[in-house]
């Protein structure tokens, strides 16, 4: 797999899962947008659920490497 290719589908991963962290989180606290769970600590639902924190760890680590990917891809 070429590295285009690799970043591509980190790129969609990432995608999907924050929209799962965010269906997961909306199920918790319905009016909450994808701006509102990058701060989980504001809401106390959130931020002592360890479902979502766990998940958010997913999104967390595949951003962290898409990251990395990109950094690589610049010392070119």
């Amino acid at each position: 797999m070429t590295q285009e290719k690799m970043v591509n589908e980190l790129e969609k991963m990432v995608t999907l899962e924050r929209q799962k962290l965010l269906k997961f989180a909306k199920r918790l606290i319905p009016y909450l947008t994808a701006e509102d769970i990058l701060q989980p600590q504001d809401y106390p639902e959130l931020d002592q659920n360890l479902e979502f924190r766990y998940q958010e760890g997913l999104v967390i680590g595949l951003e962290t490497a898409l990251s990395t990917l990109y950094a690589i891809r610049l010392e070119k």
